[in-house]
């Protein structure tokens, strides 16, 4: 999506303002043919369909092209993304000489698809330097004649001509934009098709207001599924009263995850319900439903910037003298106190200055720093 964006930033910045200023040119040049000689004029237009035909063509092709290079270089970047960051592990397991393989077979798709581009450019811009040619063929052929039967000046044919020769200059510059246009169209696409996705948890539209629960959880009869018709959890029923902990213990898939994802409504139930307080989580809008809710994860993610700011998470009524509270509580002091700037402390990015037993810490000095009325 960077990418796609700062190639859209790019035409909308210097491609399009260059766009306009040809097309002006163009348009101030064909009304100055049309002024000297209307019948030369409707000749030169005799190149127009040809030109239309080979700017179609190319458009069609070129984009096919360009969308399939931006799938690419996409692909691209995920790899080297993952592998960068998964390098302890491709070296553990020496998986270095297979990466390079598969990285140099997105490459070479990536290049492939850049030479197929290349290519139509280099057949697209001569030929409009061919119907250039023609178009100063007809010209000279039809305005000569005329000359010749006195039908028009000497001077009139020679600044025709030097009009037409001006004419073509913009078509040659938007023949050289136009890649950065359909660039532009591709990335695009892809743009306002991630923009454009529909969202699959959507609020009632008239939300129960919910300022704070007791904490009172309740599933009734809940059915949960991924994909329709394959249920992970299946009648579930069970209720917490305001104060109550409860362990959900089971094997490796058996929908433990799934539960919690149930009831922060990251996901849409299949069936029966799921009640705070009494209240129906589907009648609340999600906002008020998280707000409610601190999530300890099992795979901890951290933001760049320092223990603090993880902490707050953005929330900057937390004092500094609670957050320090909190992190006494769950014994993440411990830690913080050794360090240099304590909590001030940069970890850089996704903590990767922390083990991950600090980053486990620092998840539930996050969580209990919310005062949320159900912890999970």
């Amino acid at each position: 999506v960077v990418n796609d964006v700062e190639v859209l930033n790019e035409m909308l910045t210097s491609g399009l303002i260059l766009v306009f200023g040809d097309l002006f040119i163009l348009t101030g040049i064909f009304c100055m043919m049309l002024y000297l000689d209307g019948r030369m004029t409707l000749a030169v237009c005799a190149i127009f369909p040809l030109l239309y035909f080979a700017t179609k063509a190319y458009r069609i092709r070129a984009r096919d092209a360009l969308r399939k290079n931006r799938a690419h270089v996409t692909r691209l970047n995920s790899f080297l993304e993952e592998n960068i960051s998964g390098m302890p592990t491709v070296h553990l397991f020496h998986r270095e000489k297979s990466h390079e393989d598969k990285f140099r077979t997105i490459n070479e798709d990536k290049v492939k698809e850049d030479l197929r581009s290349i290519h139509y450019n280099s057949v697209y811009l001569p030929s409009i330097d061919v119907f250039s040619a023609i178009g100063m063929a007809l010209v000279i052929w039809y305005g000569g004649g005329r000359f010749v039967q006195e039908q028009v000046q000497l001077g009139v044919l020679v600044a025709f001509l030097q009009y037409l020769q001006k004419f073509f200059e913009p078509i040659r510059d938007l023949a050289e934009k136009f890649n950065i246009i359909q660039t532009a169209i591709a990335s695009a696409e892809r743009t306002f098709e991630l923009l454009d996705t529909p969202e699959d948890m959507i609020d009632p539209p008239t939300p129960v207001p919910v300022k704070q629960v007791r904490g009172q959880v309740e599933f009734r009869n809940m059915w949960f599924s991924y994909k329709k018709d394959e249920y992970v959890l299946k009648n579930i029923s069970f209720s917490l009263l305001e104060g109550e902990s409860l362990a959900v213990v089971g094997a490796t898939g058996a929908g433990k995850s799934s539960l919690i994802n149930a009831l922060c409504r990251f996901y849409e139930i299949a069936q029966g319900d799921i009640l705070l307080d009494g209240v129906s989580i589907k009648e609340m809008s999600k906002y008020d439903v998280r707000r409610q809710i601190s999530l300890v994860q099992q795979d901890v993610f951290l933001f760049s910037g320092n223990i603090l700011d993880n902490i707050r998470l953005g929330n900057s009524d937390l004092p500094s003298e609670h957050i320090e509270l909190v992190a006494q509580s769950v014994n993440l002091n411990t830690f913080v106190d050794r360090l240099p700037s304590r909590y001030d402390q940069d970890i850089r990015e996704r903590g990767s200055m922390l083990s991950l037993g600090q980053k486990q810490l620092l998840s539930f000095a996050r969580a209990l720093a919310a005062d949320p009325r159900i912890l999970v």
